[in-house]
């Protein structure tokens, strides 16, 4: 399903300098040398990661996904934090029966420990509560991943579940809390987020 909402030119304005813009083609290498960067502790948690061994390989990833938000309504953002790309973001999943969408983040080293992913996360948030209308909002995290769990834990999300051995990455299984966020949990506070980027939707 192709959302309207949703273009190559739309972004998600944030305080203190923060945009979510789309991913596009023109990122790649910015991404690639941020992933290259922080590869080592990125590996830990992201599957992905390791068959990610040059910039072709990103950018066959990028067109992949950039094809499937297309057919599914999700989107893939890169994080900019006073015009440095910093990370992504993304609606990884938009379940439209069900009315829930998932969401995964991962940020540059050089990056964290400022407040970037739990921003960004409540400005993805904001906008699929208040414009596209989802009831529901999950994210999954390693059970080791303590620094995940905190983002979700601190914007309000309830562990749901635990999903044993839900994910091979690097080389093992891991096990996975998958934590919920219900629209009516999200606070009139972070719904006054949404006037920070509406008008560019």
């Amino acid at each position: 399903m192709h959302s309207p909402e949703l273009s190559d030119h739309c972004l998600l304005r944030g305080k203190r300098g923060l945009m979510l813009v789309p991913v596009q083609p023109r990122h790649v290498q910015k991404l690639f040398a941020l992933l290259e960067e922080s590869r080592s502790s990125l590996e830990s948690w992201l599957p992905w990661v390791s068959h990610i061994r040059k910039e072709q390989d990103l950018s066959q990833l990028i067109r992949y996904y950039r094809q499937k938000n297309r057919d599914t309504g999700a989107v893939t953002f890169c994080i900019f934090s006073d015009s440095l790309l910093t990370g992504v973001i993304g609606i990884n999943q938009i379940n439209v029966e069900n009315h829930s969408a998932s969401l995964g983040y991962w940020l540059g080293e050089p990056f964290r420990g400022r407040g970037i992913i739990r921003e960004s996360c409540s400005l993805v948030i904001t906008y699929l509560f208040t414009v596209r209308n989802l009831n529901k909002v999950i994210i999954r995290c390693a059970d080791h991943n303590r620094k995940s769990r905190n983002v979700a834990e601190s914007l309000g999300f309830r562990r749901e579940a635990m999903l044993r051995a839900g994910e091979w990455v690097h080389g093992s299984f891991v096990d996975l809390w998958s934590y919920g966020l219900l629209s009516r949990e999200w606070s009139e506070d972070q719904q006054a987020n949404a006037a920070s980027f509406a008008a560019d939707l």
